[in-house]
């Protein structure tokens, strides 16, 4: 028989912070809101769906995050109404939309580098649906990959899991 413990914890710890954490509807997700909310922290989290009755936070945002329309909704309305953010905790761990659910989701793996990049670009223009680059399995990039993915997410292709260095060199080359 497996016992359930009861963690102490300061009840002030996260006061006068605001946290966001995508995927917060269940799981994970739900542990780490109702986490953070208990320790004083205001609390928004991100669900494609509503949250539980039992659930409450100070704001859902409803909406996909793997897409870059619904990155802007969060970013908008978590600014709009929280003003900010101190805590962020990405929990999204993947897509549950169902096959032909209106998005191809393409996992990519190893290193991307400048000679794969045709290959990847005529597998995106033999798709129909919108596109969802998984990146959770990228291991190296060059120069031209990051370029390539920047301009992806800038024709609404989503990036998936995209490891913090990648995310931070496609923000440096925009700039």
């Amino acid at each position: 028989m497996t016992r359930s413990k009861q963690f102490s914890f300061d009840p002030t710890e996260f006061d006068g912070k605001r946290a966001l954490v995508t995927g917060g509807a269940k799981g994970m997700g739900e542990a780490i809101v109702r986490r953070l909310a208990a320790g004083g922290a205001t609390v928004a989290t991100t669900a494609r769906s509503p949250l539980p009755k039992s659930q409450a936070v100070a704001l859902l945002v409803q909406a996909d995050i793997s897409t870059r329309e619904g990155v802007d909704k969060v970013v908008r309305e978590v600014l709009d109404r929280l003003g900010g953010v101190d805590i962020l905790v990405n929990n999204v761990g993947g897509s549950s939309a169902p096959s032909g659910g209106g998005h191809t989701s393409l996992r990519l793996s190893g290193r991307i580098q400048s000679e794969h990049l045709e290959a990847l670009k005529a597998q995106i223009r033999r798709n129909s649906t919108a596109i969802v680059l998984d990146l959770e399995d990228v291991t190296l990039v060059d120069l031209d990959a990051v370029r390539f993915l920047g301009g992806c997410e800038a024709e609404g292709i989503g990036l998936l899991h995209c490891p913090p260095y990648v995310r931070q060199w496609i923000l440096r080359e925009r700039a």
